[in-house]
């Protein structure tokens, strides 16, 4: 809290500094998710929203507890698909583990599938990597493979760390909301 302000503002700014929410044109549409995580860039006209609402009275009646048990069980009832299961490292790791058991040398002759992370020709290809599908034994060109395929097909993904959308890309192509990934995807979260 700053000096100067009274406790209902100080805890207002520390709650828009820790939550995400989506304004709407009435206080009463407010919805705050808190531990989904603050989009990146800070949107100054919503932020000057927020705080004339924490001036109004719908705060008057609520303190840090009751808001913070309405976001997590806003959290709980809208879902997340911001969770955090880990960093791109973590992805690798684990990809290594489904698809090779770490084994760089890996081949699956039956989709021409190579390497630590079983990448087929086309998937090469698409990843704008120059030179021949055989590199991607080497471990390092495997992973600059996989990094420019996430980045051509899902860089929003890429960007924000979202390694439930870049794993389930890894198994079914740029398509891959139309097909069932979940079975791969539970088995990625084993090794994260």
């Amino acid at each position: 809290m700053v000096r100067g302000e009274s406790p209902r503002q100080g805890f207002c700014q520390e709650f828009f500094d820790f939550s995400w929410f989506c304004p709407h044109e009435t206080s009463a549409e407010l919805l705050i998710v808190s531990a989904v995580g603050f989009p990146e860039q800070k949107n100054y006209e919503t932020k000057k929203k927020f705080d004339s609402l924490c001036k109004s009275d719908i705060f008057t009646h609520m303190n840090k507890i009751t808001l913070s048990l309405l976001s997590a069980a806003l959290v709980v009832a809208l879902g997340s698909s911001r969770r955090n299961y880990g960093t791109k490292e973590d992805l690798f790791r684990a990809m290594a583990q489904v698809e090779s058991s770490g084994n760089p040398k890996a081949i699956n002759k039956k989709e021409n599938a190579l390497g630590i992370y079983q990448i087929r020709p086309m998937y090469f290809l698409d990843s704008g990597v120059k030179g021949s599908h055989s590199q991607v034994y080497d471990p390092t060109v495997a992973r600059k493979v996989c990094e420019n395929y996430f980045m051509r097909y899902e860089p929003e993904a890429f960007k924000n760390n979202d390694i439930e959308v870049l794993a389930r890309l890894h198994n079914a192509g740029p398509n891959w909301r139309k097909k069932n990934t979940d079975k791969y995807w539970n088995n990625i979260k084993k090794h994260l």
